[in-house]
């Protein structure tokens, strides 16, 4: 997490001082506090954006809440639910998919990142077949969308996967040419590097 401005000391001690007065009268103690030994580690794995921990993305219900993500992900999850983060601010997303990933075969359900700010998405699958990232219009709407990075064996992808990412100008996937169908997949600007091998940071080795 960065911080981006000096910080007023004198007004931060009186600010949790407050806090901390407000924690003792409502537990009734005039006691100090005391706190686990990882409280300061989880505080710091706090995602930027209102407090929005990584974990949570698959439980943002409702636009608002999702509008708020933002920054740079990195998730490790057997499945992404349908719209889960679409109409995000996240900037650039890391996705792993575990052996054990998908649910009947699909990895995502319908729209999973759709209509978000993202100018690079990375996907590494380790689950080895029957993969189906979605059947509809997963990535639909991301208009500012660079860079999509595709490792791993996907079964299927749809025809409008990538309709509406008018900016998207390279697709990297480590499949060959013909073994996922309806290939551009409406990314009508982009250009398809095949046969990728990717670092193990999920960038492509060009």
């Amino acid at each position: 997490m960065a911080v981006d401005k000096l910080v007023d000391s004198t007004q931060l001690d009186a600010d949790l001082t407050s806090v901390a007065n407000a924690i003792r009268t409502k537990g009734g103690t005039s006691e100090q506090l005391e706190f686990p030994d990882d409280f300061v580690d989880a505080i710091g794995d706090i995602q930027t954006g209102d407090g929005y921990s990584q974990n949570d993305i698959a439980m943002a219900t409702d636009t608002y809440k999702r509008g708020r993500l933002n920054g740079d992900w990195d998730v490790t999850g057997p499945y992404i639910p349908e719209w889960a983060l679409s109409h995000t601010n996240i900037s650039k997303i890391k996705v792993t998919f575990p052996a054990n990933a998908g649910i009947s075969g699909y990895l995502t359900g319908d729209r999973a990142f759709s209509r978000s700010s993202f100018k690079e998405i990375y996907i590494k699958v380790l689950k080895p077949s029957g993969n189906y990232l979605s059947n509809s219009y997963i990535f639909q709407g991301c208009g500012s969308l660079q860079k999509v990075c595709i490792d791993g064996a996907i079964t299927a992808l749809h025809a409008n996967a990538f309709n509406g990412c008018s900016a998207l100008t390279d697709i990297y996937v480590s499949w060959s040419e013909g073994a996922v169908a309806n290939a551009p997949w409406s990314a009508t600007n982009a250009t398809i590097h095949y046969d990728t091998a990717f670092d193990s940071d999920m960038n492509p080795i060009i």
